[in-house]
């Protein structure tokens, strides 16, 4: 019988060998294969890390250059030359005098009663999106210094048979009772009147309604001012809610001599709005330009820029006439 090359002791010992080997070997692989792991993470982690800051970074340059390589625009909104008090009037609240070219292509015939004369020529109508001057050009013409009044209205009632003012908030709410209105309101302008009405109204007597560039360069002068008296707004320059003597209602016309415009146009600022011929948009002409701003409005609705939207009588809504200037 052939000896063991090894006996069973012996044989015990080296697979215990084996063993504590084969288990070094795993735990050396295990650990090998972790360190490998986080390796592998972090660098993974660094890669969105930095994509994230270049695509921020990306949209922030976007953001800034505006899509032309350099610094985006602001919208600016210069304030034109100061204001100086007209001739005759004195601190403030004055209105500035006219511009050189006030009367470029004025006629020389006498000025229609209750009427003043705006000159043909530029007027600077607002400023574009750089603050630089948006100029319109308009030949001369003629504006009512004041709106028309109820007790102007009630002479073309008569005239003409048309049916007086109705409040659309209902009968309670009316001036007009009986077809007249209180005494004392006779100088008050005219409210709760149609497009339709101002127009009856303007062709009856002759004339027209004017469209919203006359209106503003009758409010605002050659140059451009925010308010019809200057640049800065005063509450005790118009009927308007701000000012604390005023704001409930409609006041009487020319009450606030301070605030008329360059060409002394009064009441252009407060009161009531007043109907213009321009279309708010070109695909529903029943929808016209008012402006003005009423005594229910604040200084940002009475700039002369200032456009609102008016397609129905309403008790601060009221309207002035112009007339060609032959």
């Amino acid at each position: 019988m052939p000896h063991p090359l090894i006996d069973q002791e012996s044989a015990e010992q080296v697979e215990k060998s084996v063993r504590r080997t084969i288990q070094k070997s795993d735990v050396s692989n295990l650990v090998t294969t972790v360190v490998l792991l986080i390796i592998v993470l972090a660098a993974v982690s660094g890669i969105v890390l930095l994509s994230l800051k270049i695509s921020r970074t990306s949209r922030i340059a976007s953001s800034n250059a505006g899509g032309t390589g350099g610094q985006k625009p602001e919208i600016v909104r210069p304030t034109p030359t100061a204001p100086l008090p007209l001739p005759g009037g004195s601190g403030p609240g004055s209105a500035p005098p006219p511009a050189p070219g006030f009367g470029s292509g004025n006629p020389s015939g006498p000025v229609p009663e209750n009427m003043v004369l705006v000159g043909g020529g530029e007027f600077i109508k607002g400023y574009d999106s750089k603050g630089q001057p948006v100029r319109f050009s308009l030949p001369p013409f003629y504006i009512d210094q004041h709106e028309i009044t109820n007790r102007e209205y009630l002479v073309f009632i008569k005239a003409t048979g048309r049916r007086p003012p109705s409040d659309p908030r209902g009968v309670s709410f009316n001036i007009w009772k009986n077809g007249t209105f209180a005494p004392e309101l006779e100088d008050h302008p005219v409210v709760n009147v149609s497009f339709a009405d101002a127009e009856a109204y303007a062709a009856w007597a002759g004339k027209r309604l004017p469209n919203e560039n006359e209106w503003e360069k009758a409010a605002r002068g050659v140059q451009g001012y925010i308010y019809p008296w200057g640049n800065n707004f005063n509450p005790e320059l118009a009927n308007c809610a701000e000012n604390p003597r005023y704001g409930t209602g409609t006041a009487p016309v020319g009450s606030f001599n301070s605030g008329r415009s360059p060409y002394g146009v009064l009441d252009m600022a407060g009161n009531v709005k007043e109907w213009t011929t321009t279309s708010v948009s070109s695909r529903n002409s029943r929808w016209k330009v008012v402006k003005g701003g009423s005594f229910r409005d604040r200084a940002g609705q009475l700039e002369t820029i200032s456009s609102q939207r008016g397609i129905l009588a309403a008790p601060d809504l009221g309207f002035r006439c112009v007339k060609d200037a032959q």
